[in-house]
């Protein structure tokens, strides 16, 4: 894969001067999406017209055995996650946790926020077998969160839901269905694929139909250093 210049993105909605400019990270073609997300070129990353990928065959397989060892050991079996939520403070994890510190910096700046420092506060494995799936749910005391596929065969979407309760009021009838007049959103667990997404988006993962195991990595952020503003009297500090 050439390492392109555009940057890869994750259902980005931005809205600039010259009106609203639609981006998604899957095709790199213009469609419209109601989240915005933005994921900036940086060093682990190269990305085709396909999506963008963790090229570094090492870093992966490193975690890739790290969580499989996990796995032989576990204790249960249904919908299984790793016991603790630490594995950014794992040397198998090194590398892969300051892309992502690096890219959810990122994307504050690119939504215009002040961020003095941001932190990756979880970080976890998720391995789903045929027929298994993750209700919804959403990431509590956190700002940023994320989902990195490691192995899938492009089952078990994750889908998020617009959280706003009243826009299903009034639905007029649909000519067809669209990312305009939908309240889901679903991307496909596509091997490689990373995702970022705001921690309060209700979201939740559909079922696994392959044969294979979905192994994730999951991880929450939050932002350190001073929140809100102080002269409207909505500020705290972290």
């Amino acid at each position: 894969m050439e390492q392109s210049s555009y940057p890869a993105c994750i259902g980005l909605s931005k809205i600039g001067k010259f009106g609203r400019v639609y981006e998604l990270w899957n095709n790199m073609t213009s469609c419209p999406t109601p989240w915005y997300m933005r994921l900036i070129p940086m060093k682990f990353i190269k990305w085709d017209r396909k999506g963008s990928y963790i090229f570094y065959g090492s870093i992966m397989l490193n975690m890739k055995n790290y969580i499989s060892d996990l796995w032989k050991e576990r204790d249960y079996d249904n919908n299984w996650q790793t016991k603790s939520a630490d594995l950014h403070k794992k040397k198998e994890f090194e590398h892969f946790s300051k892309l992502i510190v690096k890219t959810g910096k990122d994307i504050c700046d690119t939504l215009g926020y002040d961020v003095e420092d941001l932190i990756i506060t979880d970080m976890w494995a998720n391995v789903l077998k045929h027929n298994e799936h993750h209700p919804v749910h959403t990431h509590s005391n956190n700002f940023l969160s994320g989902t990195y596929y490691l192995q899938s065969d492009q089952g078990a979407s994750i889908v998020f839901h617009d959280p706003r309760p009243a826009a299903d009021v009034i639905v007029p009838r649909k000519k067809e269905k669209n990312t305009y007049n939908s309240s889901l959103l679903s991307y496909a667990s596509r091997t490689n694929r990373a995702i970022f997404f705001p921690a309060w988006l209700p979201h939740w993962v559909q079922q696994n139909k392959s044969n294979n195991k979905r192994i994730s990595i999951a991880w929450n952020m939050q932002v350190k250093g001073q929140v809100g503003e102080h002269h409207e009297f909505q500020s705290a500090n972290f």
